[in-house]
């Protein structure tokens, strides 16, 4: 396995040190965008102005003034100011900005009308129309002011101008932007640091547990546990591939556990079929090779069918790969099952009703039958078989009235190989059963009492 370098767009160090820098750029790039937008931005307080030189003709300036924050003066057609009302006043907050950021005093309205030529003369008010009035906005000598300004002529020839200083955005985007400038600098450098810092915090570990992990593979194989004695979210990992390799370790055993099982469960077919090739290597006489050749026979089925057992078990317990589910009504399949059991000596009941699951039939009709023919094995004289619809699916209940199974044995009913049943049980018919349920997404239980014993089958309802 590669490691990923650094500078790869997939390395998670670098998109951490990409993302910082990104997070740490961001408002300077912002900014600078701002400055085609800003002209823009001055439409709403040019309509504010228009309106507010209409309000001059029939109310008093000084009020409209102070209303909208404003300077208005009044020129009588000869040139001559009849009203200089001045409320426009800086933004408190752009003080703030300017203190904060050492940029000096902000330009004012009074240092935009010092660059500007005699009122009379400026083309707004020359040509100042009546009735709807006219504005514009224009940027001093200082970029970081812009003046918005509106005019109207009155029916008796005066003309009145009103005017207020933008401050807020365009001060904000020039005065601010160089020492904004001088700031990222500084948080990137700040970025970089912590980015790296984040880089080796996080990836550090992950290497290590992916190293850790690697090292697991080789071999021999083993599943010791990872320690990365971190409580983070990494150790949190460490703990989900700790869980994992105690499922794997687990598995292992069991799959050991088998093996030894299968090995011991041929040791008798195996034997005997030796021991009878061992009689035929003489000159037996006609009887006795005819119990040879039914102890051959004998041991040679019992060894298909537990092979064809183990098979099948190891199907299931892979979840029957490539197996087609269909619609099983399974009140119809155990009723099939009993009435095609062999003759057992005891009585087999079916009650309930239609219920239909979702499920491979044949495995469906191989679980009931192990659960039956183990429940007629045990039985004094009576087996029943109740399916019933339960709240999440189907329920299925083999109840017998045997002598119960000890408290010893209860823990591994389901284990292979493991049987108490007399006669020759092999010990993998209810290993299947749990496998066959379990790749159908049900589970099944046993309980028992002191006479009878009783497995439910759960399985879920068809989707």
């Amino acid at each position: 396995m590669t490691a990923v370098p650094f500078w790869h767009w997939r390395s998670l160090r670098f998109q951490t040190l990409a993302v910082v820098l990104i997070v740490a750029l961001a408002p300077l790039a912002w900014v600078w965008s701002l400055e085609p937008a800003v002209m823009t931005s001055t439409l709403p307080l040019r309509r504010q102005l228009q309106q507010a030189a209409t309000d001059v003709i029939t109310m008093d300036p000084a009020e409209v003034a102070r209303l909208h924050r404003i300077r208005v003066r009044v020129l009588a057609p000869d040139g001559t100011v009849l009203v200089d009302e001045d409320q426009d006043r800086d933004d408190p907050l752009e003080r703030l900005d300017r203190a904060f950021f050492r940029t000096g005093p902000p330009p004012t309205l009074a240092d935009f009308e010092a660059t500007q030529p005699p009122l009379a003369e400026r083309p707004l008010v020359a040509d100042a129309p009546t009735g709807t009035p006219r504005s514009h906005c224009l940027a001093g000598d200082d970029i970081t002011l812009v003046v918005c300004e509106a005019a109207v002529r009155t029916a008796d020839g005066r003309t009145v101008l009103v005017q207020r200083s933008h401050h807020r955005a365009l001060r904000a985007l020039y005065a601010v932007r160089w020492s904004l400038l001088q700031l990222t600098l500084l948080i990137g450098l700040l970025a970089g640091v912590l980015g790296a810092w984040l880089a080796i915090r996080w990836v550090r570990p992950i290497r290590l547990l992916r190293d850790a992990a690697v090292a697991r593979t080789t071999r021999p194989l083993h599943a010791e546990r990872i320690a990365l004695g971190r409580r983070d979210e990494i150790g949190d990992l460490a703990g989900a591939f700790d869980t994992l390799l105690d499922a794997v370790r687990h598995q292992a055993a069991a799959r050991e556990h088998f093996v030894a099982d299968v090995a011991h469960e041929m040791k008798s077919p195996v034997a005997a079929i030796r021991a009878a090739a061992e009689l035929l290597e003489g000159d037996p006489d006609p009887a006795r090779a005819q119990r040879i050749a039914h102890i051959l026979d004998t041991s040679a089925a019992r060894l298909g069918r537990t092979l064809d057992q183990l098979l099948e078990l190891s199907r299931a317990e892979a979840g029957l790969p490539g197996a087609v589910f269909v619609d099983v009504d399974l009140y119809a399949l155990a009723r099939g099952v009993v009435d095609h059991l062999p003759p057992h000596g005891v009585t087999v009941e079916v009650v309930g009703a239609p219920v239909v699951v979702e499920g491979v039939a044949e495995r469906l009709e191989q679980c009931v039958r192990n659960l039956v023919l183990n429940a007629t094995s045990f039985a004094a004289t009576h087996v029943g078989v109740e399916v019933a619809a339960g709240p999440d699916g189907a329920v299925l209940r083999v109840t017998d009235d045997g002598p119960g199974i000890p408290a010893d044995a209860l823990p591994h009913v389901f284990d292979r190989f493991f049987t108490t049943r007399p006669g020759s049980g092999t010990g993998v018919g209810l290993a299947l059963v749990r496998a066959v349920v379990e790749a159908h997404g049900g589970t099944v239980t046993v309980d028992t009492a002191v006479s009878g014993t009783r497995f439910t089958v759960r399985l879920p309802a068809r989707a």
